[in-house]
């Protein structure tokens, strides 16, 4: 695999992960520690996005956008609201179920990159 075309799909992966946390997050709102703990990862995740540009940029990687952090305020709004009408309910818990079992997935992809030991083939 060539060195580019990896910091991309790690780029690619954390993107994806923090436009999942910050969902779950906004999905849950009206648990504080979920939407908090969502947004802070999230931007963790925007993080290492920006510590990997200098290397995107040398190995000839195109970068990604720095807004990954952010939700758009309509897509948030959306959520929130869908969040405080579910409330605190045992549909509301089996969302919540739904929703970490999807994050543990995208986690799982996210941890394989690049491990042949994972049974990913090269992309490159």
């Amino acid at each position: 695999m060539k060195l580019h075309k990896a910091i991309e799909d790690v780029q690619e992966a954390e993107a994806e992960l923090a436009k999942q946390l910050r969902s779950v997050g906004e999905r849950h709102a009206t648990e504080p520690d979920l939407y908090q703990l969502g947004h802070v990862l999230a931007r963790q995740c925007a993080d290492h996005i920006r510590r990997l540009a200098p290397f995107a940029e040398s190995y000839g990687a195109s970068r990604r956008a720095d807004n990954i952090a952010e939700t758009p305020g309509v897509l948030e709004t959306l959520r929130r609201k869908g969040s405080e009408l579910v409330g605190h309910s045992e549909v509301s818990g089996l969302l919540l179920l739904r929703d970490l079992r999807h994050l543990y997935l995208v986690v799982q992809d996210r941890d394989h990159l690049g491990d042949p030991r994972a049974g990913r083939t090269s992309r490159a």
